[in-house]
């Protein structure tokens, strides 16, 4: 394999990577569907089942819960001809959690052990398995309103307006 092809799958990869982030922290479940395989595999400790069921539990999980921030780090990448492996840290914060009658912001610190697959010149992910480092349950202390926190605009959201949604005009 030539090193631009390697360099180029492994940049190919990277991005789904971080594509899930967007998805997850956008409730996009169409974008979050097209990273992956329909057999791809996913291994969450808390479900483990095929891309679409994966996807549905995702829908669930992010739409009874607030704002979710997915921030990936260390991504290291091994490509194998029309396969590849890699392994992604993590650290996700999910906030307006229940956790024993509290409302908590629960934060994981996570790494992501991958597998893709390239069919037909397309690389998605084929397997993953969520390994859990760490977590912490913090008591929920955000506020949006008032005078200096209600002013912070715009603010994301997974209703289909977040900014990244349109185009980007600067001043």
């Amino acid at each position: 394999m030539s090193e631009l092809k390697e360099i180029l799958d492994r940049e190919r990869i990277r991005e789904l990577i971080y594509t899930y982030s967007r998805a997850a922290d956008r409730g996009d479940l169409e974008l979050l569907r097209s990273i992956a395989w329909p057999d791809a595999r996913f291994e969450y400790g808390i479900f483990s089942g095929d891309r679409d069921a994966f996807v549905d539990f995702v829908g669930s999980f992010v739409s009874a819960i607030g704002p979710t921030h997915h921030s990936v780090t260390n991504i290291l990448i091994q490509t194998a001809g029309f396969t590849a492996q890699s392994e992604s840290y993590c650290i996700a914060v999910h906030g307006d959690v229940m956790y024993n009658d509290d409302v908590v912001d629960l934060v994981v610190y996570v790494r992501y052990l991958d597998s893709f697959e390239c069919r037909d010149g397309e690389w998605r992910l084929s397997n993953r398995l969520l390994v859990y480092d760490w977590n912490q349950n913090l008591p929920r202390t955000a506020q949006w309103n008032g005078e200096l926190h209600g002013r912070y605009l715009p603010r994301g959201s997974r209703d289909g307006n977040d900014p990244s949604q349109r185009p980007i005009h600067l001043i």
